[in-house]
């Protein structure tokens, strides 16, 4: 599989179960690599052993969602939009840094939503970068959701810090940093950790779904 489609792959997967999919090891050029033998394969054993081994070829299928498959064959055709590849992959990247980097996990979100209101598959009315950031977020969010993030200023305060100030507001700073439950909504720490950004990433990741599926919007339609 080439690097494309191995990112793509990544990226998809992410995107539909909502968890960090990245390749372990990258592709290289085979001419580039020094001739050895493989490791041998050596298949789990059972206990007490007998004829069949039950491990082999054990399966746990999991269904894709149906916007999968269309979205592939979009971005491997290049009809995607290149803000709407964009919105994909840099959603990606926020959910491979939300474990160790999560203010910069939260400017990739933002700046996803900020590639899916710029691209052709939303048809958003022109505006001002933010105000087509808030657009592009109601067209997968309810007013209670919207007043959540412009109470938490997510656009004017926490992303212009991080991006312009360079403020981290989660655990970048305090490493094995102790975190107790419930959870203290007034520690702005926890609150950023545990409310603000996964609200963020559950909300830009329902963005990125519809631009792939490729459902443009129209006032009332959510």
């Amino acid at each position: 599989m080439g690097h494309a489609r191995s990112h793509r792959t990544c990226a998809l997967l992410s995107l539909a179960w909502g968890e960090a999919w990245q390749v372990r090891v990258a592709p290289a050029q085979a001419r580039s690599i020094p001739p050895q033998l493989p490791d041998p394969l050596r298949t789990p054993e059972r206990w007490p052993p007998t004829r069949d081994n039950a491990q082999v070829g054990l399966r746990h299928p999991v269904v894709l969602p149906p916007w999968f498959v269309s979205a592939w064959d979009g971005l491997a055709r290049g009809a995607v939009s290149r803000e709407g590849a964009d919105a994909l992959a840099v959603w990606h990247q926020g959910v491979l840094l939300m474990p160790q980097h999560p203010s910069f996990a939260f400017v990739a979100f933002v700046s996803s939503i900020e590639a899916a209101a710029a691209s052709r598959e939303l048809g958003l009315a022109p505006g001002s970068a933010q105000e087509r950031f808030w657009s592009a977020m109601a067209t997968v969010a309810d007013q209670r959701e919207i007043d959540f993030f412009r109470a938490r200023k997510v656009y004017g305060r926490l992303r212009s810090a991080t991006m312009h100030g360079g403020v981290l507001h989660g655990i970048e700073k305090q490493f094995g940093a102790p975190l107790f439950m419930p959870i203290n909504p007034d520690d702005p720490m926890q609150e950023f950790m545990f409310e603000t950004l996964q609200r963020m990433a559950r909300t830009s990741r329902r963005v990125v779904i519809r631009v792939l599926r490729g459902d443009p919007w129209a006032p009332g339609s959510m």
